[in-house]
């Protein structure tokens, strides 16, 4: 069985059939990695639906509903709308290919495979992931000697008629062109001069052939930029006529653009300097390497897999703050808690020690073994808060206990205290140096007895979790009846967020997966069968506030000040939860 994919496009009418196809060329290389569908949400269903050559072998449907629960969805159309592309997120994951939409923003992956004016934000963008179809890829592609002739085509139904203002230019120069109509073309065409092919299923091997390709900025310019064939332009409109100019063609510009006579004398001038030509046909064919089908299936597989799609309550109404080529970063427009949606797989970062040496030390000024006393400090703070829960010492697990310290701190105090970590460095220092119980593994990989435990702590670990759902139902399993839980977590509600938004985005960890608050962390617990306890505020940094309108020395009495606000609205950019098992 494959990958269930819903394919939602625009075709017929204004819209050609260059989405369209595109998407019937992912669905062909795919094979049976897919079980595609097929949904015309914008344009002439009826018009796809009546041609033989578009719907033979494949599946189409009327709604998302019909689609029968996609995995994945692709949107090829162009300009989205909002409420089809929030059912589209909350239906599946969804990849956009060359949206210029508002809606966008609720795309999980967004590719931008053609030039753009606009300078939008996408995951991955460039010709490396152009979509052709397989049977183009397999023609070889003639040298420019052995090309013949001017071939006209533009699109699948050329709703400007193009055609009919190019070719009588070409006939008046004595030129007698191969003329294509597009299954959709509904123009007349009995006064031009010229061999006239309808929808002719040998497209490719024409414009392979031909000396020069006449058509407008699009996929069919792709196509002939692979295959070497030099292209001269003409557009619909200036837009598309600003969007040729990112490209390796000439450029007769757009319908209006130039009178009649010098729209004649520049495309007979160009069609006579071969050298141009080829030389541009040069500088095309170097832009593409045929590989990006392959590229946006395997993308789309990986996208298929992403554990984190959504925030915690799973709202399905998230909005893109940050994208990349690993991950985008999503806000919840209904909770505010963010999500980290990961495209590439996230790289070992824990397995070496320059996670608790280099790196910590860049952040903290020294290593995490010479921070010890610190942690130490707040580490007795924490224990002393569980400790004021529960009547007496029992069993605690510390989960990402790092190189032990709270482990041994606790071990100290009277507690059977056991850890878990992924560092092998951090695991091995914990054993050796402080003779600790310490399990190198994920949390969520080791057999651990229901009930066994009387407190299980995650000190900044659960933000590490893809499926942090999973790390709180098993908690609450492995937790005695009125056994503590404690969380410490980055505030999404904090200064840090509120006041410098654009640097908290740029600065977001790579391996955090959830950005929550202390009321949205009591609300998903109290699901799960939790009861708060304890919030404190923690990460209280006047100077940030302070800095953040230019005031570089504050008196101690407003910083004091500050401080007890802080805590009172959890302006704080950390902090910590105490709940029991109910």
């Amino acid at each position: 069985m494959g990958t269930r994919v819903l394919f939602c496009t625009a075709a017929g009418e204004r819209y050609g059939l260059g989405h369209l196809k595109r998407c019937l060329s992912i669905i062909n290389e795919a094979g049976v990695t897919f079980e595609p569908s097929i949904y015309i949400v914008k344009g002439s269903a009826r018009d796809v639906w009546e041609n033989q050559t578009l719907t033979q072998g494949y599946r189409y449907v009327r709604t998302v509903e019909e689609a029968e629960r996609p995995e994945i969805i692709l949107c090829d159309m162009r300009n989205s709308r909002g409420r089809q592309m929030r059912k589209f997120a909350k239906a599946g994951t969804v990849v956009s290919l060359d949206d210029l939409g508002a809606a966008k923003k609720y795309a999980h992956i967004l590719l931008h495979t053609l030039p753009t004016l606009e300078g939008t934000s996408s995951n991955l963008s460039g010709s490396d992931f152009l979509v052709l179809e397989s049977k183009l890829k397999r023609l070889r592609p003639l040298s420019f000697s052995e090309k013949r002739g001017v071939l006209v085509s533009f699109g699948g139904s050329d709703p400007d008629n193009l055609t009919g203002f190019i070719v009588p230019m070409l006939n008046f120069m004595g030129i007698q062109p191969t003329v294509i109509r597009g299954p959709l073309f509904s123009h007349r065409s009995e006064e031009l001069k010229g061999e006239i092919l309808e929808n002719p299923k040998n497209l490719h091997e024409l414009i392979n052939r031909a000396q020069v390709l006449i058509t407008s900025f699009g996929i069919t310019m792709f196509e002939a930029f692979f295959l070497g064939t030099p292209v001269i332009l003409f557009n619909r409109s200036s837009y598309h006529y600003r969007l040729a100019q990112k490209v390796p063609a000439m450029n007769l510009g757009y319908k209006g653009s130039l009178g009649d006579e010098q729209l004649k004398n520049i495309l007979g001038s160009l069609l006579e300097d071969e050298q141009s030509l080829r030389e541009s046909a040069q500088r095309a064919v170097s832009t593409i390497d045929g590989r990006g089908t392959e590229r946006v299936i395997s993308l789309m597989n990986q996208g298929s897999h992403a554990l984190r799609k959504d925030c915690l309550f799973g709202h399905s109404r998230a909005i893109a703050l940050k994208r990349n080529e690993e991950y985008t970063l999503f806000r919840c427009r209904r909770c505010g808690d963010f999500f980290l949606y990961e495209i590439q797989p996230l790289r070992r970062i824990y397995d070496d020690s320059s996670y608790f040496l280099s790196e910590y030390k860049k952040q903290y000024g020294r290593t995490y073994p010479e921070d010890r006393e610190n942690i130490d400090r707040i580490g007795v703070r924490r224990i002393k808060i569980i400790e004021g829960i529960l009547e007496k010492p029992g069993r605690m697990l510390d989960v990402g206990c790092a190189l032990g310290f709270f482990v041994h701190l606790a071990a100290s105090r009277g507690w059977e205290a056991l850890g878990i970590e992924v560092s092998p460095y951090a695991c091995e220092w914990g054993k050796k140096i402080l003779t600790l119980d310490i399990t190198q593994a994920s949390f969520l990989d080791v057999q651990i007895e229901a009930e066994s435990f009387d407190a299980v702590c995650f000190f900044f670990v659960a933000e590490h979790f893809k499926n942090v759902e999973d790390l709180i139902e098993k908690t609450h399993r492995i937790l005695k009846k009125g056994g503590v839980v404690a969380f410490a977590l980055p505030n999404r509600s904090g200064i840090s967020y509120r006041l410098r938004r654009q640097k908290y985005l740029e600065t977001h960890p790579r391996d955090h997966y959830f950005d929550t608050n202390p009321k949205n962390l009591t609300r998903i617990l109290k699901r799960y069968g939790f009861r708060k306890r304890n919030i404190y505020i923690t990460g209280i940094h006047p100077n940030r506030f302070f800095e953040a309108f230019g005031i570089r020395s504050t008196p101690r009495f407003l910083q004091r000040v500050y401080s007890i606000c802080a805590n009172i609205f959890h302006l704080g950019d950390t902090f910590e939860y105490y709940g029991t098992k109910t």
